[in-house]
């Protein structure tokens, strides 16, 4: 299955998390949300742009969401298998 995701963002509150994804669904950006934790700082949940097929797919959605002016962060991230969230450990840099 797609397995890459954009990551745009992070937040501690999954609401927050919640309401961005929609602002970027909104602008045509379909999105994923997982929680993570990250080993001394805690849980986070992260927005990514998602989830692609491969790699390159995933980069030149990247360049496209920046060139919205929408956000200038952007990082591709392998997702596992589709999954919506994930624990500890899980997360593939």
């Amino acid at each position: 299955g797609p397995c890459f995701g954009v990551h745009v963002s992070s937040f501690r509150k999954g609401a927050n998390a919640t309401m961005e994804a929609i602002r970027f669904e909104d602008a045509g950006f379909p999105t994923v949300i997982r929680s993570l934790v990250i080993p001394n700082k805690g849980s986070y949940v992260r927005v990514y742009l998602g989830p692609y097929a491969d790699r390159a797919t995933a980069e030149e959605v990247a360049r496209q969401f920046k060139a919205t002016g929408l956000q200038e962060y952007t990082q591709v991230h392998s997702l596992p298998g589709g999954e919506l969230s994930a624990g500890p450990g899980r997360e593939n840099r």
